[in-house]
């Protein structure tokens, strides 16, 4: 079960870590002239280039446009330039990946904004079944998963391990979007495909300050994953004491 969760995070830190650079090693395959154009924000050449008949949304190889490759790279002046000239917000890369997507894994709070309110449809699912709110839940960035709940973000998606935002977030510590999840009714005892809330997902990664947020929530001590473990089990079995002490504390069963 360890394994298992290891190799769940892996993959999505993986998959993030390769986003920007796969991007740019495709940014070859765009119409470089206008590319370059948009990049350096000479806007009357890109309305000239258009004009003649370029195509803003063109895509390399794997499926991105300008507009995907700017929001992932953090060019909030691209981004407004290509959205001025009706660059499709909402066109997913092969690998289901939008704009939005790489802009809230980006940690890019204003291009966020920006791609919301030109019209970004904040519940489209990636490749893997995540959305942009798990991600920016997972990077820790409150200000982008307040944006996005705003927005109509669904707080109770789950990708294809059954994670949804807040196991996202209580598995990275990430306090301050634990909360705001939870203040927007996040559900407490959601379990994943392996049984596991986020109170089990926070006490097997030592995060004590999530675990208490969760307690204080009162999320469910006696919920047992498919091993038959309850969070105080799974905080022991982790060598993590004071996690154990807290949840006893809190009223939990010690087996």
């Amino acid at each position: 079960m360890l394994l298992k969760l290891i190799s769940h995070i892996r993959i999505r830190l993986v998959l993030i870590g390769l986003i920007v650079s796969g991007l740019a090693a495709t940014c070859a395959s765009f119409d470089m002239d206008l590319y370059r154009d948009v990049q350096t924000g000479r806007a009357d050449e890109v309305r000239r280039r258009i004009a003649s008949g370029a195509d803003v949304n063109q895509i390399d190889a794997e499926g991105n446009t300008m507009l995907i490759a700017s929001a992932a790279s953090g060019r909030l002046p691209s981004v407004q330039l290509l959205l001025e000239h009706d660059a499709d917000v909402n066109i997913a890369n092969r690998a289901g990946n939008t704009a939005l997507m790489y802009a809230a894994n980006g940690g890019h709070a204003e291009i966020v904004r920006l791609l919301l309110s030109a019209g970004a449809r904040v519940d489209l699912r990636s490749g893997s079944e995540g959305t942009a709110l798990m991600d920016a839940a997972f990077k820790g960035d409150a200000s982008i998963v307040e944006a996005l709940l705003e927005a109509g973000a669904d707080v109770h998606a789950d990708d294809d391990h059954g994670f949804t935002a807040l196991l996202w977030a209580a598995s990275e510590g990430n306090l301050e979007v634990v909360r705001l999840l939870l203040k927007s009714d996040a559900r407490i005892d959601h379990v994943d495909r392996f049984g596991r809330s986020a109170l089990m997902i926070a006490a097997h990664k030592g995060q004590g300050t999530v675990v208490q947020a969760l307690i204080d929530a009162k999320a469910d001590l006696e919920l047992k994953d498919q091993e038959g473990r309850t969070a105080i089990v799974i905080a022991a079995q982790g060598g993590h004491a004071d996690i154990v002490h807290q949840l006893k504390d809190a009223g939990a069963v010690v087996p």
